[in-house]
């Protein structure tokens, strides 16, 4: 009997590397029928995966009142034997349906939600502690309900272990296929590329690292892919501000399987992080990304980055916020090829080694065989 598994989200769009790429493509191929239902942006998706589109959202209200019920409509219309949630608002549909059937019912908890509501823009302040005990309280429900619970890093698992979940740590690693057609690198358009959206405060700081490159008289080509329209028109108005708007370039975003060209069409990759509590429990993915396409990484130093094997001679990790030493670190390596091309081989190196999805989904497929019983 052939067994199926449906992906569902109305937060994140079909696309989504850790949904798509690595997670459904991974149980596809290990041979489940797997269904993915969430909104769609234009990719090309694989024959093995079933995508079921959901309608953009205009508001947060629409998604969250709305969507999830359309999605859930979809979701149980494809007769799954598991379904594997990946937005804590699906969670309370979730928890009803494993409570009264038998299918599994797995939770994939991208990140620290409930440490992220006290820093949502949208949430007014007097209502962020509220949305934080809400999530925290759903998913320690789910976590004493579900069939089990999927985190990307240790330190999320040891909670829901505390709550009595079956965890499982799937490290955002990055995908070591790669498309042939790419592989040819021309002539590097960028010296410095930022991946991932920001929120104006992030940009900021990057540039106030843009301004002191120059101040010392390095001149650099910034990139920014995968920024919204908004913060778009907000740095550039910046950047004209202080007469700088020649050096960076704002992209919007594209589909994951574009961005490693993006990549390789530059010299350095940058993340930053504040040091918060939210962040404290992640592993930004971007940093991997990088290394992964041998290109030296300067972020903020994190914990979990710097736990990683290799990481020593593939980055830079800096305070979080210094950006005095965010920009040394950049002029150090650029400045200097030998060392560019030497973190660049690290990098390159250790995500070949064991830092890369290859080696982490082995556990995924494990799951589910408990789950559903032996081998598909």
């Amino acid at each position: 009997m052939e067994q199926r598994i449906c992906h569902v989200s109305t937060v994140h769009p079909a696309s989504d590397a850790r949904i798509y790429a690595k997670e459904a493509l991974t149980l596809a191929r290990a041979g489940y029928a797997v269904t993915l239902v969430a909104v769609e942006r234009e990719e090309d998706y694989s024959q093995h995966v079933r995508v079921l589109q959901l309608p953009a959202q205009s508001s947060r209200l629409g998604r969250i009142f709305g969507l999830q019920w359309r999605a859930w409509w979809l979701a149980l219309r494809t007769g799954a034997q598991a379904y594997h949630l990946h937005d804590p608002e699906l969670l309370p549909v979730g928890i009803a349906l494993s409570i009264v059937s038998r299918v599994a019912v797995v939770y994939d908890a991208h990140e620290d939600y409930p440490a992220h509501m006290k820093h949502k823009s949208w949430i007014r302040p007097c209502f962020r502690q509220i949305a934080y005990s809400a999530i925290r309280a759903t998913e320690k429900l789910a976590a004493r309900t579900l069939s089990a619970v999927v985190v990307p890093t240790e330190p999320l698992a040891e909670r829901f272990r505390r709550w009595g979940a079956k965890t499982v740590v799937l490290r955002n690693f990055p995908v070591m296929e790669v498309d042939d057609r790419t592989l040819a690198v021309p002539c590097k358009q960028y010296d410095v590329i930022h991946v991932g959206s920001l929120s104006m405060e992030r940009l900021d700081f990057f540039l106030r690292c843009v301004a002191e490159l120059e101040r010392r008289g390095n001149s650099l080509r910034w990139c920014f892919l995968g920024v919204t329209k908004s913060i778009q028109l907000w740095g550039q108005a910046q950047l004209a501000s202080r007469g700088l708007a020649s050096r960076v370039s704002f992209l919007d975003p594209v589909p994951h399987s574009q961005v490693g060209a993006f990549l390789r069409l530059s010299r350095l990759g940058i993340s930053h992080h504040k040091d918060e509590a939210r962040f404290r429990v992640a592993l930004p993915v971007k940093v991997l990304e990088y290394m992964k396409e041998g290109i030296p990484v300067v972020a903020s130093r994190m914990p979990l980055l710097e736990s990683l094997p290799g990481m020593e001679k593939a980055a830079r990790l800096v305070e979080p916020e210094d950006a005095r030493g965010f920009s040394e670190a950049i002029q150090a390596i650029l400045t200097d090829c030998g060392i560019e091309t030497a973190m660049g081989d690290a990098g390159k190196r250790a995500v070949a080694a064991s830092l890369n999805w290859e080696y982490e989904s082995e556990r995924l497929v494990f799951l589910y065989q408990e789950l559903l019983g032996g081998s598909c």
